[in-house]
């Protein structure tokens, strides 16, 4: 919150964590929803400052969220059904 943007390479993990508000942002995210096994269960791109989102079970009941920067998503070709892997 708070910030003017969000550099391309970063991103906020967030558990537990089945929805989202955008309150007091200043631009847009993508937003990545995972089980507890890291499986993309919802996605969620270019969500607008200001605006609520509650994750869809579409593979599994959502646990947590991966917020980045808004194109992120359509970047790096992430998909429901994708297991996410994070390097150190």
């Amino acid at each position: 919150m708070f910030r003017a943007s969000l550099p391309d390479d970063d991103g906020l993990w967030i558990s537990p964590c089945p929805s989202i508000h955008m309150f007091n942002m200043k631009f847009s995210l993508d937003a990545v929803f995972i089980t507890k096994e890291l499986v993309v269960t919802d996605i969620v791109e270019n969500l607008a400052p200001g605006k609520m989102y509650v994750a869809k079970d579409n593979r599994g009941k959502p646990h947590s969220v991966i917020e980045m920067a808004a194109g992120t998503v359509a970047r790096t070709g992430t998909q429901i059904g994708d297991v996410i892997s994070f390097d150190g």
